[in-house]
C-alpha cells in the first residue's frame, strides 16, 4: 500500500499569514496560546494559496488508486502542552470538517515525529525542510512544497513510480 501524508500549515492552510502581524510584541509561545484560546486560530485560517487545487488533485488520485493509496494529514499541534495541543487538534479537525476533507489527521507535538511514518512507499508533502529531510533519511519520499502546481506535478510522478 502507498501512503500519502499531507502537512496542513503552509500546504493547505495559511497559518503564517495569520500569525505574522498577530501581537508581534509578544513572545511566540504567548501569542500562540492567545491565538489558539482567544481566536480559535486553527478553525479560521484561510486556505493556503493553491491548497484547493492540491486537495482536489489528491481526492482525484485517491479515486484513481483506490485501496492502493491511503491518505492522511500529518500535522503538528505546535506545542508540548497536552491541554493546548488537544485544543489545537480539535480546531484543525473542525477546519478540515468545514471543508469536507475526509482524510484522517494524525497529530504530533513535534515535526521530527513525522519521520516515523517513512517507508519506501510513503510520500510526505510538507513545506518545512526540517520535516522533509528526516522523512527522506528514514526511507520515505518527500516533496518540499513551495507552490501547488509544482507539488501536484511531483505528486503524480512519485505515485506513478511507487505504484509501478
Amino acid at each position: 500500500m502507498m501512503n500519502l501524508y499531507v502537512d496542513m500549515d503552509g500546504v493547505i492552510s495559511d497559518f503564517d499569514e495569520f500569525i505574522k502581524d498577530y501581537y508581534p510584541e509578544m513572545k511566540h509561545h504567548e501569542r500562540f496560546r492567545k491565538a489558539v484560546t482567544e481566536e480559535n486560530v486553527f478553525e479560521v485560517l484561510d486556505d493556503q494559496e493553491g491548497g484547493l487545487l492540491l486537495m482536489e488533485t489528491i481526492e482525484d488520485l485517491k479515486v484513481k488508486y483506490g485501496d492502493k493509496l491511503q491518505v492522511n494529514f500529518l500535522t503538528s499541534v505546535g506545542t508540548k502542552d497536552p491541554e493546548l495541543g488537544t485544543i489545537v487538534a480539535q480546531q484543525k479537525q473542525k477546519w478540515l470538517d468545514d471543508r469536507k476533507y475526509l482524510f484522517k489527521p494524525l497529530f504530533f507535538t513535534e515535526k521530527k515525529f513525522k519521520a516515523k511514518y517513512a517507508h519506501e512507499k510513503a510520500l510526505l508533502i510538507d513545506d518545512r525542510p526540517g520535516s522533509v529531510e528526516p522523512f527522506r533519511e528514514a526511507g520515505g519520499r518527500a516533496i518540499l512544497h513551495t507552490n501547488a502546481s509544482m507539488t501536484v506535478e511531483a505528486l503524480i510522478e512519485h505515485l506513478e513510480v511507487m505504484d509501478g
